[in-house]
C-alpha cells in the first residue's frame, strides 16, 4: 500500500472507530469494539477491491453484534447517528 492509501485507510478506521466509541456504554462493547475496528483494519488491508472477500462478510457480522448490544435506555444525539450508520452499514451489506 502507498502512503496515501495508509492515510486513507486510517482515516477510514478512524472514522469507524468514532461512531463504535460513541455507542460503546459496556465492557462487553468496548471488546467488541476493538474486535471490529481489527476486523475493518484487517479487511481494509488485505480486502480492499474484493467485495466477496470474506474479511468483509466478518466485519458485518460484528458491526451486527455489537449494535444489537447496545442499550436503548438513554441516547444521546450523537450516539443515535453513529448506530444508524453502523445499522445501515450492516442493511447495505446483509440486505
Amino acid at each position: 500500500m502507498t502512503t496515501t492509501t495508509l492515510d486513507t485507510a486510517a482515516g477510514a478506521v478512524a472514522r469507524f472507530d468514532a461512531d463504535l466509541a460513541a455507542a460503546a456504554a459496556t465492557a462487553e462493547l468496548q471488546a467488541l469494539r476493538r474486535r471490529a475496528v481489527e476486523v475493518y483494519r484487517s479487511a481494509i488491508v488485505y480486502a480492499a477491491g474484493k467485495p466477496d472477500d470474506p474479511h468483509w462478510r466478518l466485519l458485518v457480522r460484528t458491526v451486527a453484534a455489537f449494535a444489537s448490544r447496545v442499550p436503548p435506555g438513554k441516547r444521546s444525539h450523537q450516539t443515535a447517528a453513529a448506530l444508524a450508520r453502523l445499522n445501515a452499514l450492516v442493511e447495505e451489506n446483509l440486505g
